[in-house]
């Protein structure tokens, strides 16, 4: 049996969201290199020598992120997945901008320059970034309404807008050092690219998952408006969406200049920081994975007594399926009788397993 996803998930050029789509990665896209272009022109060669660094960066950070999909809920739908990456990266950089100059500016006329120069970053980009991110990944919800509809397929798409907008703000900061170093545009860039890269995680693509999932409860396609009631969705969407701004609140608040000054003080102050957004973020994501793994349980059972998709697969398979502890202990009884070329054949049959129930997730009627 072959899943059953439609192919088409992004290209739906019947649905008014999908020219949505379009205009708002056009209009982003011309927004960022209207902004960054020439400095991205000027730093090309450095660009260009980093490239490599840049594939290890890109490539790790999504393996961390596929780490929160232990169920495969979207690895037959990468598509998905680059869609909001590049919705991240250009719709919602751009109106992220737009939206944190306009703020400044209102608070820097309400409270002084002063407090706006120590404290906007803090209160503008939670709420902000966030809610420009959060609209890019609820037109990837929108849009993909029939396929992407579970609390597993938000969260993902929410990482995925976060780490397109992570990766295009990185560059624009690299690309802004290396200009301003006096020394070569390499000199400049490379310490920056660095930090950004040690502080990859948690990020915005971290926060974004909550929001994600919070902009999903309340949509119409969310799968599980019946088991949820009108105020738990409510209850825990707002909780998500505060998760997620205290989050980047936290990491943006300002430093005080007497930790500024000593550095051991400012990295404890960094090691912080992480800590307290990783707690919350675990947390958040953890809860949530609870409702990913109620479906899949109930759907493979569903399909222990249907036509036979399973019946290929061995009862050790499909009992290791449940949670990510039992796949590892077969694959690790495999190893010790068999050697690594057995744990890797269960792998394999664990990962086909789970598309399987995965793929026959019954269509939604468009």
């Amino acid at each position: 049996m072959t899943a059953r996803y439609d192919p088409a998930l992004i290209y739906r050029p019947y649905s008014a969201v999908f020219w949505v789509y379009l205009v708002a990665i056009a209009i982003g896209l011309i927004g960022v290199f209207m902004a960054f272009g020439s400095a991205i022109q000027i730093t090309l060669h450095t660009n260009l020598l980093l490239i490599p660094v840049w594939a290890v960066f890109v490539f790790v950070l999504a393996r961390i992120i596929l780490l929160f999909d232990p169920f495969r809920a979207v690895r037959q739908v990468p598509q998905v997945l680059v869609a909001a990456a590049v919705l991240g990266g250009t719709a919602a950089l751009f109106m992220a901008l737009q939206g944190n100059g306009a703020m400044e500016t209102i608070i820097s006329w309400l409270f002084g320059a002063d407090f706006a120069s120590d404290w906007s970053a803090a209160l503008s980009a939670p709420i902000i970034e966030e809610a420009s991110k959060a609209t890019c990944a609820a037109v990837i919800l929108v849009l993909c309404w029939d396929r992407m509809n579970r609390i597993a397929h938000a969260l993902m798409v929410g990482m995925f807008v976060g780490l397109g907008f992570d990766i295009v703000e990185d560059l624009t900061y690299e690309v802004q050092s290396a200009l301003g170093d006096p020394d070569s545009d390499l000199a400049g860039a490379v310490p920056t690219l660095i930090i950004r890269i040690l502080t990859g995680f948690p990020s915005h693509w971290s926060y974004t998952a909550l929001t994600s999932v919070g902009v999903l409860l309340l949509l119409p396609s969310f799968a599980g408006r019946r088991e949820w009631k009108a105020l738990h969705r409510w209850a825990t969407a707002i909780a998500l969406f505060v998760s997620a701004w205290l989050m980047h609140f936290v990491w943006d608040s300002p430093t005080p200049e007497f930790v500024a000054n000593d550095s051991k003080l400012g990295f404890a102050l960094l090691l912080f920081k992480v800590l307290v957004n990783l707690m919350i973020f675990l947390a958040a994501v953890l809860l949530l994975l609870r409702y990913e793994r109620q479906w899949f349980v109930g759907r493979l059972a569903e399909l222990h007594t249907s036509d036979g998709v399973l019946s290929k697969f061995d009862p050790e398979i499909l009992n290791s399926l449940e949670t990510g502890r039992k796949r590892r202990r077969l694959r690790r009884m495999a190893r010790r009788t068999g050697g690594w070329a057995a744990a890797r054949a269960i792998a394999r049959r664990q990962r086909h397993a789970l598309d399987l129930v995965q793929g026959a997730e019954p269509a939604v009627p468009r």
